[in-house]
């Protein structure tokens, strides 16, 4: 618990602080048993957080500390800025404050450490003022004149105190710590930290901006930058077709010369102000974070425009009716009002929708690992061991193997293994057949939905999956192509069959798709992207394999798992070894039948998916003869066409009779 954490310090520091340091249990506390309670006090927060404390190195540090790090930031106390409690070198007080890294200001500004220090924080607290309603901005006192502590002071940007005699209750304490973690990740996000750089452009420089020499083109940003709400036409612009850093202009009139609705808005745009993206069809949802390089100004066409580029693209594109399950976003202006393109968010409705755009307060996904997979897989661990490794060395992959083997099962089980949970979004299936083409794959020309006649350029499924994929470079992507044998690849995939060789991966491979659209950049596939196919070698119509896939993929045959693991996963569900042990039995008869005949042959073999539906409203005893009748015999109908008697005796010799 928080609270019982934070008194125990408390109670405990002034009579520990007159001992010896080392091997003190108040300071092994604060070492071990604080950061835990700080990261139950998280919660479904904690996986985005580093906890670290300090109660000092050797001897007792003035004021000691508890820090939340988020990474993208900073993971360290000497630089950025962090969450941290700090304990009063002089009095029972502990400060939960939103701080900043001072060891490298103090590099830097030298002497006038303090007063940088002191500018920053004011600009912090300008740029998440409305989320900080529930804290203080006033100065702190930790009761030393030891530098570390004076910085600490001249670096404190808001927050609250706490006193032992008047502790909070756990829920309260709970509450401040969550509020101060959504204005740490507000912070982060308006200044554009990207997930791995130190810090933000803003505070990039330990030095303020107003304190530095401008360099280049670049109009440098406000330290008050504001956040915005662009609507986006994907008939005059797909966003998700521009390469992050494009450069991109908007009017601030319409084609007939008029103002754009909430004309203010336009001319109140600066350099470094961010737009959330927001694409208006086909599918209303979020897709990029956008940042303003030059306000209104007149082009050379005479229009005038602002000027903004792609800053990064959004992983998760929230639709509009996910946004409307956003409690901070009850009252934006873009969901309650449908006209106009540019809208004003407060820093509050920009960080919850951002945030959850980016993952960040995801919940955090189930973990799939080879426990679970070896539960629905049947298959030893060294077979899929084998298929994985295949899988990470080629990057394309082909399940084939007879009816009933689970292929496209074990695909989705593949991808879920690979990237250790269960996230669907990331795992696309798709299915071929002899009349999928380019068209429908990559992208094509499709009347215009808009009902003024004519075409427009349309994208496939893959297309824009790799979009997401090329946008989200950290997490694997699965494509998933039922079938694949099925569809003409040369057909599908044009001029983007040679990417899919795994040495042929990245940007630097980059080819023009066959329909580009203006100012778009070249197409390529990401060295995160999967492509998994599956192949039914009981395909009468399909002998032959084109040699352009067969070069391209690694394949690994499946077979029917008729052993005792198929057995006790069928008493899992409710079926008894009685009945699945006789089954099993037959089955395997029937398959050395099937084996050994000319024009059949092991593709043809009976699958084990065949047993995996469990009783359902029949009966444990109609449940295996419901499966022959209305799957089995149809199945061998079709496979001894000709000889119809010979497929009903070897129907009814899986019933045993």
């Amino acid at each position: 618990m928080l609270r019982e954490a934070l008194s125990t310090i408390l109670t405990d520091l002034p009579a520990a602080r007159k001992t010896v340091f080392a091997g003190n249990t108040t300071s092994e506390y604060i070492r071990k048993m604080a950061p835990k309670a700080v990261r139950d006090a998280l919660g479904p927060l904690a996986n985005k957080f580093e906890v670290s404390s300090s109660p000092g190195a050797g001897n007792w540090s003035a004021v000691p500390w508890i820090a939340v790090f988020y990474p993208p930031v900073t993971s360290s106390a000497l630089t950025g800025y962090y969450i941290v409690y700090l304990f009063s070198a002089t009095e029972p007080v502990v400060y939960l404050s939103l701080t900043q890294g001072t060891t490298k200001v103090r590099e830097e500004a030298g002497r006038k450490a303090h007063e940088v220090l002191q500018q920053r924080a004011a600009d912090i607290r300008a740029r998440v003022h409305d989320l900080i309603e529930r804290f203080e901005a006033t100065p702190i006192q930790l009761g030393s004149n030891n530098r570390l502590p004076r910085d600490y002071e001249a670096g404190h940007a808001f927050g609250c105190k706490y006193e032992l005699h008047s502790l909070p209750p756990e829920e309260y304490l709970q509450a401040d710590l969550h509020a101060m973690c959504e204005a740490y990740l507000a912070l982060a996000l308006l200044d554009g930290v990207q997930p791995g750089t130190p810090s933000s452009k803003a505070f990039a420089p330990e030095i303020p901006a107003h304190m530095q020499e401008p360099s280049g083109d670049y109009q440098q940003p406000e330290p008050n930058a504001a956040t915005w709400w662009l609507n986006i036409n994907p008939e005059y612009w797909r966003v998700g077709d521009v390469a992050v850093g494009v450069e991109q202009s908007y009017t601030t009139h319409n084609e007939r010369g008029n103002k754009r609705n909430i004309y203010k808005y336009f001319q109140a745009v600066q350099p470094g102000d961010l737009l959330v993206g927001y694409e208006t069809s086909p599918i209303k949802r979020v897709k990029a974070l956008l940042e303003i390089t030059e306000a209104a100004h007149q082009r050379e066409d005479g229009a005038e425009v602002i000027s903004f580029r792609v800053k990064e693209f959004l992983p998760h594109e929230l639709t509009r009716d996910e946004l409307l399950l956003i409690p901070e976003l009850a009252h934006a202006e873009p969901l309650r009002s449908n006209q106009g393109s540019l809208f004003k968010l407060s820093a509050a409705e920009f960080t919850a929708l951002v945030a959850r755009a980016k993952g960040l307060l995801a919940t955090k996904l189930p973990p799939y690992t080879w426990a679970e997979a070896q539960q629905e897989l049947l298959m030893a661990e060294p077979t899929v061991n084998h298929m994985l490794a295949a899988l990470k060395r080629k990057k394309n992959l082909i399940l084939q193997g007879p009816p009933g083997v689970g292929k496209t099962f074990v695909a989705r089980r593949l991808a879920y293994l690979l990237m250790g949970n269960i996230d669907k979004e990331r795992v696309q299936l798709v299915q071929f057949h002899q009349s999928y083409g380019y068209e429908d794959f990559i992208r094509g020309w499709r009347p215009s939905q808009d009902g003024k006649g004519g075409f427009e350029l349309v994208n496939g499924v893959f297309l824009d999956f790799v979009r997401r994929a090329q946008h989200d470079p950290e997490q694997s992507y699965f494509f998933v192509i039922d079938e694949i044998n099925r569809g003409n690849l040369s057909k599908i995939f044009g001029e983007l069959l040679l990417l899919l060789e795994t040495d042929k991966r990245g940007d630097e491979y980059a080819v023009p798709l066959t329909y580009p659209r203006p100012g778009e950049a070249p197409f390529y596939l990401p060295k995160n992207l999967y492509v998994i196919g599956t192949m039914n070698t009981a395909d009468r119509s399909l002998a032959m394999v084109d040699y352009a896939l067969r070069r391209r993929f690694t394949f690994v045959d499946l077979e029917p798992v008729l052993s005792e693991r198929l057995v006790t996963h069928l008493e899992g569900l409710g079926v008894s070894p009685a009945i699945s042990k006789p089954a099993i039995e037959r089955v395997k008869r029937l398959n050395e039948l099937i084996k050994d005949d000319k024009n059949l042959g092991a593709g043809f073999t009976i699958g084990h998916s065949y047993f995996c539906s469990e009783p359902n409203g029949e009966g444990v005893d109609a449940w295996w003869p419901n499966i022959v009748l209305h799957e089995l015999a149809p199945t061998l109908r079709e496979y001894w066409f000709d000889d119809l008697k010979r497929a009903d005796r070897e129907a009814q010799a899986l019933l045993g009779q």
